[in-house]
């Protein structure tokens, strides 16, 4: 028997306005797929609009997913927002691969604000960053061996979100 199994994540961040947000979180694999769309506002980072679609679900999902995807709305994406996720959209009745997609969206967003000092980190931290414009942090220039060692000094962050997530 030959197991063919594939699994693909991406978070798109954008910038709708001056203050808006759009943060898509895409999950495929051969069981499963799915979008999450969430609009966030700036400096609150609170979720102004959120919205799911599972495109293929080995197992029918939930219903409750459809009432409870729009208490997110004015939930502030921080402190807080796991446990918040996991009680509206993960749990016994929900769907815990949606809620870990929920929230690797939404730290998208973060993310995107962190750049700036994650990159002074990794300097400080003695990790050679290759790009010359230093415009980007991807995996060009955090690879996996950087992500070990700020995982090494900072415990915390191994498997915090997707980009720490070491599997």
């Amino acid at each position: 028997m030959i197991l063919d199994y594939q699994s693909g994540q991406q978070v798109l961040v954008r910038q709708l306005s001056g203050d808006l947000y759009e943060c898509r979180g895409l999950l495929e694999d051969t069981l499963f797929s799915a979008e999450v769309v969430l609009r966030i506002g700036v400096p609150g980072f609170d979720i102004r609009e959120a919205d799911f679609t599972i495109k293929r679900c080995f197992a029918p999902p939930p219903e409750n997913l459809k009432e409870n995807f729009p208490k997110l709305i004015g939930v502030r994406a921080g402190q807080g927002l796991t446990r918040i996720v996991k009680g509206l959209i993960g749990g016994p009745e929900g769907s815990s691969r949606l809620a870990q997609l929920v929230l690797d969206t939404a730290e998208g967003l973060i993310l995107s604000f962190t750049t700036i000092p994650l990159r002074a980190a990794m300097s400080g931290s003695g990790i050679p960053n290759p790009d010359p414009d230093e415009i980007r942090l991807n995996p060009r220039i955090m690879d996996i061996e950087h992500i070990r060692i700020m995982g090494e000094q900072n415990p915390r962050l191994k498997d915090s979100c997707i980009a720490f997530r070491l599997d």
